[in-house]
């Protein structure tokens, strides 16, 4: 999570003041970075020389996204219950499958 979180601050940091919200309701983690620059972010091209920022929320959160603000934008994201993988196999109770 703290990759995530810095990747999203980044451009943020890098231009204008910005927030960052956390907010934990027992189960989600909401992640905001919150400025009042102009444009919106992108995933980047692979031949953009920087902007990976985004790819790493990406791969790494559960949701994200971007919502536009007046002035600026709000880019999220959220992590989860981690997921319990399912046996491949069915599980035995004395011995036997059930």
């Amino acid at each position: 999570m703290p990759v995530t979180v810095g990747a999203a601050t980044d451009n943020a940091a890098r231009a204008r003041c910005f927030r960052v919200f956390l907010r934990y309701d027992g189960t989600v983690l909401r992640v905001e970075v919150h400025d009042s620059g102009p444009g919106m972010p992108r995933i980047a091209d692979r031949a953009d020389e920087g902007g990976r920022g985004l790819l790493l929320v990406a791969a790494f959160a559960d949701r994200w996204g971007v919502d536009g603000r007046n002035p600026g934008k709000a880019v999220w994201c959220e992590f989860g219950e981690p997921v319990v993988p399912t046996p491949l196999w069915p599980k035995e109770v004395d011995g036997e499958r059930e």
